[in-house]
């Protein structure tokens, strides 16, 4: 570890870097204080092709191009995945290249949420939705 993170942190502009050159970069402590008590996440990644939510476990250190989510529920799952969804992020998003370029403070900050009352309905619905997309492709239905 010291033969290949150190040299990289000394030479970094930031004191702390360089002094705690084994600490990850960003803390995100609120982040890590809301994932606490869950026992999963869900993580986009912040550019990619088609806009694809995946639960994660909540220890992991998460990568700086991912956006994490403290949503445990197949319920915001469903939502999230959800045509209208997909629909506002490419609309309000930018692009790099021609992949989507999330952007949570445009595109979930502002997505008009379900009320509560109906968000407990999609429960089940998401979580078919969840394990269908996990599926291998010779075993999804084609429509």
């Amino acid at each position: 570890m010291v033969e290949k993170v150190k040299p990289g942190a000394d030479k970094n502009n930031r004191e702390t870097y360089r002094t705690f050159w084994w600490h990850f970069g960003e803390k995100r402590p609120a982040l890590f204080a809301a994932l606490a008590p869950l026992p999963r996440c869900l993580v986009t990644g912040i550019v990619s092709k088609h806009l694809m939510f995946s639960f994660q476990p909540t220890g992991r250190v998460f990568s700086h191009k991912l956006f994490v989510f403290p949503l445990p529920s197949f319920t915001h799952f469903a939502v999230l995945q959800s045509r209208l969804h997909v629909a506002w992020t490419w609309l309000l998003s930018s692009t790099m290249k021609t992949d989507l370029n999330y952007s949570a403070s445009e595109c979930f900050e502002t997505f008009p949420f379900p009320p509560e009352a109906q968000l407990a309905s999609l429960e089940p619905i998401g979580q078919q939705l969840y394990d269908a997309s996990r599926l291998p492709a010779r075993h999804r239905l084609r429509l």
